[in-house]
This record gives C-alpha cells, structure tokens and sequence, in this order.
C-alpha cells in the first residue's frame, strides 16, 4: 500500500437508520500527501504486487459468449428452485434442512470459483494465457460470482436470524465480493453484447488482479487482493481504531473528504460481521473498499477518479520544431498524461501513438488521457506532418 502520515482530523461519528455509519471530519487545510512516486498525483491505491500486465481490447465473440451463458448457476441454487422446496416443506426442520443443503452447495460452488480464480491469475502470470484470455475468464469469474451472490443474498433473507444457515450466507457474500467489479462487469458487457471500453489494463501478482478502464473522463480501477479475506468474523472496530485503519489506508482522501461511510456485513450488530463496505468520497473522485473485520486489509477496492481534476509535473518532455511534448507518467495501469503544445504553452491537436499503436488525439486543450504500460514504453506525438517521439519512458511503482 502507498501511503504516507502525517493526517489532522477531528472526527464525529452519525449513525444513519439504514444501518450505515458516517463519519464527519472537520480537517485541517489539505495537505499534499498523495501516492506521489507518479507524476500523475492520484490517491493511494492497494497494490497487487503485479509482474505481468498488458491491455486488451474486448469485443463480442459468439464462443465467449457462449462459454459465459454456459456458466450459469446450478439448477439447486436458483432462486427459483429453492423457493419451490420451501414452499413444499411442512415442518420447520424441513425448512431449515432446504437452506442447509442450498448453503452448502453455495459454499462448495464458491470454494470452486476461488480456486478457478487462482488458477487464472497464475496462469496468466506464467504466460499460459494470453491477455485476451484472462479477460474472458475473469468475465466469466464475475458472471458466476454475480449469480451465486443472488443465491446467498437469498438464502440469507429466508434464514431466521441468529442461525448457523444466515451467518454462514452472509460470509458467502461477502467473500464473493473478490471476484466482481465495476471493470469486469463491462467485460462481460464487451463480450457478450459488444460496445464496451475500447481499451482494457489488465495486470496480476503474487496478490492478486487489478483491472482499468477510462469512460467518459472517467478513470476507473479496480483490484482484488485474496490474502486479506479471512472467513472469520470479527468485530466492527470502535470509531477511533476503524478511522485510523482508515487513514492509514487512504490518508490523502480522507484528508480532502467531507465524509466517510461504513456499512458492516451484515448490517445487524448482533450477528458475526464479516466485512465492511467502505465509501470515501472526495473533489473528483471516490473510493469504494471491501474491508475484512478479522485481517482489517482491504481485499476488494474501486476507484473511480476524474482525470481533469488530477494534477502533476511532466517528467519527461521533449520540444522540437516549435512543440513541446510533456508526459506526466503513472504506475501500470495507471492514468498516464499526454500533453502537446507550442514553446509559448498553447496547446495542440495531435495525433497521439502509444507503443506505435494510434490511440487518438490530444484535442482542443492539447491533453490526452492514457492508460498507462507497464514497463518501459515509447510516447508520439504526430501534427501537421512534425513528429515527436518520447521513449524509455518507464511505468511508476504502485
């Protein structure tokens, strides 16, 4: 994790009906204590320690499409045919034996998809799949592990609290929290309906699986970490030791947001929690994090940031001809800035080559958002018929 101290806040805490916690803090004036080892200035993001990373472009393909319908969920875990065995059941043991039966076979469904997980991300680090071909898995891991996720939300609701049965759906849930995301539900928006982003970062690591996208001036990342899910339950820390894993995890934000909410799962204090749902929301952007209450790591996290909102200082420029190309580089998978302008600073629309791959124009203000490579790699720059070429330009350390 990518940090630094040095935070002053006073705190409050409101407790909403909802069952969600918020937190107030009135702060001192901001401070620049971001993830500064890119020139991109962005918060703090969880690191998956990644040592293969590449892009993919997902397009709708009838075999992946298919293989992705073919994951569907098992007859004995529909909703639909565990509701028909409730309602044919006369006694309450009968009951209880149903959701007994459907928890267990939830459980080993999601033992399964950890372990395909696993097997994907090693295999891809060891090249045995190409990046086309882990994005297809993982579409297919998030597909599958949305349908099981409806599976435990309803064997949690038909449980009678306090039950073996409710708390053992309520874990299911929240561990299944590792194999979905904003990023790979738009793989399997690509792959199975066409029109999703263009260009996809995907990278993997001893810790896990980070994924990126940029939409609409929008960066999006997400990452998985496994190793800090722990299937034991654990106590929802008091306010002040919950705040400062927090800061701790996110200093930066937390010194710019207004706020930060917490939702434990389950949302009833009585029962084991297993995790907590975490919101920090701050100028241009947000951070959402699945929280474990046992290891307190973060095993699940997406950021969502507004690239004209973020700053920082060109590390590598480069004038020729009139123009001036600057990159302001970012860690893998990163949001890597492109700027083109004259020697007097007015900017450019150039066409802009990453890798000597085209991935579009600087525009109007003369900027282009990329993701970044990881590695070293190779920015040009082409208007009216002058090029300028930036290279060994090397990815930052998360």
């Amino acid at each position: 994790m990518v940090y630094r101290r040095g935070i002053a806040l006073l705190l409050c805490v409101l407790v909403v009906g909802s069952g969600a916690t918020t937190v107030v803090a009135t702060q001192s004036p901001p401070t620049n204590n971001q993830a500064e080892q890119a020139a991109v200035t962005t918060p703090a993001v969880i690191s998956v320690n990644q040592d293969r990373g590449n892009f993919t472009d997902p397009e709708i393909t009838i075999t992946d499409a298919l293989s992705i319908g073919q994951r569907s969920l098992e007859a004995n875990l529909t909703q639909a045919t565990i509701q028909t065995r409730l309602d044919t059941t006369e006694t309450e043991r009968q009951r209880t034996t149903v959701l007994q039966n459907a928890t267990a076979a939830l459980s080993q469904s999601v033992t399964q998809l950890r372990a395909e997980s696993q097997q994907a991300r090693q295999q891809y680090r060891q090249q045995e799949l190409s990046t086309k071909a882990y994005s297809t898995r993982l579409a297919q891991i998030h597909s599958r592990a949305e349908d099981l996720t409806t599976a435990a939300s309803f064997i949690e609701d038909q449980a009678d609290d306090g039950t073996d049965v409710k708390s053992h759906a309520v874990e299911l849930r929240a561990q299944l929290a590792l194999f979905t995301g904003p990023v790979r539900e738009r793989l399997v928006t690509a792959v199975t309906e066409g029109g999703g982003p263009e260009r996809v970062y995907i990278g993997a690591g001893e810790a896990g699986t980070t994924t990126a996208v940029i939409e609409a001036g929008t960066y999006i990342r997400e990452a998985m970490t496994p190793a800090q899910y722990n299937a034991d339950p654990g106590p929802i820390p008091d306010a002040e030791p919950l705040l400062e894993n927090i800061r701790q995890q996110y200093p930066w934000v937390m010194n710019q947001s207004a706020g930060v909410s917490f939702s434990p799962i389950p949302i009833q204090s009585s029962v084991p929690q297993y995790a907590y749902w975490l919101t920090l929301t701050y100028s241009g952007g947000t951070v959402n994090s699945y929280i474990d209450t046992s290891t307190q790591g973060v095993y699940q996290e997406v950021q969502r940031m507004q690239l004209n909102t973020l700053t920082g200082s060109p590390d590598a420029t480069l004038t020729k001809a009139g123009r001036t190309l600057a990159i302001s580089k970012s860690y893998a998978g990163g949001p890597l800035k492109v700027n083109m302008t004259t020697t007097d600073g007015e900017p450019i629309d150039a066409q802009i080559r990453l890798n000597n791959r085209s991935v579009g124009t600087t525009g109007a203000d003369g900027v282009r958002w990329l993701l970044s490579p990881a590695g070293n790699y190779t920015v040009t720059a082409v208007s009216d018929g002058s090029e300028i070429e930036i290279s060994d330009i090397e990815a930052s350390a998360t």
